[in-house]
């Protein structure tokens, strides 16, 4: 339909309405532009939400690397700790007695333990708050989720390191090192959050997977190192084993026997894999560091724990 003929004033009035729409942005170049301008302010807003993201996560990391280093200047307390047998009766010691060489190492994995803990829960938090798009409630809820799930883990490792350890308290461990989260997360999300939740989970996987499998092999650094072959053989056979293990069910376990006995026939799958892999230097530091492994787990937990 065709317009009428502008007359008189009427000009006046279209030129009037013409920069009415412009101001409020109901013509087709301001619009877009404007449309640009808030998906810019958006993507922005969200870079900077990650950029705080990971400066939380690279300060935790730091203090990790830092007590990962202490920690590897005390492998002969470590080697002291395991023959180190706590005497019967009255195991006190005096208040100005030095500690022995088994409080020393415990101390020192519990420092470690409860700075992994604290670091996992403020990466994740901030992680999970950016990827979901977290409400304030919905972030308070799975704060207090991951509070009490690190207060329990904080507490099975105690329990551990001081002989009373239950194969329950070595599951959720387990679970925390694989990078799970508590079943209880998942109640505070909405349907449409739960794709994006089950994606992180899966990376979560992924990456503890490779950091266990970093960290096993780390030790055979003193050999010279592995070449890029050994590497790739290694990588493969260990996250096969370590995604096979990841389903083993800790709570369904009677006692400590039975954590010992999973640990001893995973240790055995071990030399299975690397040893056809390794030189024979690798082999006998690879050994120690695996027989190392599975006998402070016997310390941890004994054949008649609970």
């Amino acid at each position: 339909m065709s317009m009428p003929p502008l007359t008189g004033r009427g000009w006046i009035w279209a030129v009037v309405a013409l920069a009415a729409g412009w101001a409020a942005g109901t013509l087709p170049g301001r619009s877009e532009r404007a449309r640009q301008q808030a998906t810019i302010d958006s993507q922005q807003a969200r870079l900077e939400a990650l950029q705080a993201t990971l400066r939380v996560a690279a300060g935790a990391q730091e203090r990790l690397v830092a007590l990962r280093k202490e920690l590897v200047t005390t492998q002969d307390a470590l080697a002291a700790a395991l023959a180190d047998r706590a005497p019967s009766g009255n195991t006190e010691s005096p208040p100005d007695a030095q500690p022995t060489p088994r409080q020393a190492f415990s101390d020192m994995v519990l420092r470690i333990g409860q700075a992994q803990l604290t670091g996992r829960l403020d990466g994740r938090l901030g992680v999970l708050k950016e990827r979901l798009g977290l409400t304030t409630a919905q972030e308070a809820s799975v704060k207090q989720i991951l509070d009490e799930e690190s207060a329990a883990a904080g507490a099975a490792l105690e329990r551990l390191m001081a002989g009373r350890g239950t194969p329950s308290d070595f599951g959720r461990l387990a679970r925390g090192q694989r990078g799970e989260l508590p079943p209880a997360v998942a109640g505070v999300l909405t349907e449409a959050q739960k794709p994006e939740y089950a994606a992180f989970q899966d990376q979560e996987r992924v990456s503890g997977i490779e950091n266990r499998v970093a960290m096993e092999l780390s030790g055979l650094m003193g050999a010279g190192g592995l070449t890029p072959e050994q590497k790739d053989q290694a990588f493969a056979g260990l996250s096969g084993l370590l995604t096979a293990e990841d389903a083993t069910d800790f709570d369904t376990m009677k006692d400590g026997s039975d954590v010992r006995a999973h640990v001893d026939e995973a240790t055995a799958r071990r030399f299975e894999v690397m040893e056809p892999i390794l030189t024979e230097p690798q082999r006998q530091i690879y050994r120690r560091q695996v027989e190392m492994g599975r006998e402070l787990i016997a310390k941890l937990l004994p054949a008649d724990s609970p």
